[in-house]
């Protein structure tokens, strides 16, 4: 019997299968890497205080280490807000977390960010208050409400 040739799969030449998979392979390597425009998802970490602008125990540190994730990466701005807890003086609670947003602000232009990628910081007091477990003490919650937020996102 002859050497017969088999039929190729939805009649295509082979080189033009692997040839698709192949790119389709490298389209979903380089959406992963971000090189195709769609970037990262805005990444957004809170940062403790214990009292006033007294960041709670090593909490410096990881807004450091964040921070230091940007520094060399132009694509990246910062949004930076200030909370609060929700009782005592609403005036004295929105000084007070404006005075956090500007400390880090400070702290990330010391670290070496350009001003220019700060897009705000801003502090907003009781105004955006976490979720309350059930299981949290009324102190517990408020203390976990005094933080700094740091949002990084791409910028256009």
């Amino acid at each position: 019997m002859p050497d017969q040739k088999l039929p190729q799969p939805f009649g295509l030449p082979r080189r033009i299968v692997l040839g698709s998979i192949m790119a389709a392979g490298l389209v979903v390597f380089a959406s992963s890497l971000g090189y195709l425009g769609y970037g990262e998802a805005p990444k957004s970490a809170d940062f403790r205080f214990s009292r006033g602008t007294d960041f709670a125990p090593g909490e410096n540190a990881a807004a450091m280490g964040m921070i230091a994730q940007y520094i060399v990466r132009s694509d990246i701005g910062f949004h930076v807000t200030g909370h609060t807890g929700t009782t005592g003086d609403s005036a004295a609670n929105l000084t007070l977390s404006q005075t956090r947003a500007d400390l880090v602000r400070q702290m990330m232009v010391d670290q070496g960010v350009s001003a220019d990628r700060i897009l705000s910081s801003v502090g907003v007091g009781g105004g955006a208050p976490l979720p309350r477990s059930a299981d949290q003490t009324d102190r517990e919650y408020q203390r976990g409400l005094s933080r700094v937020t740091i949002t990084a996102v791409r910028l256009p």
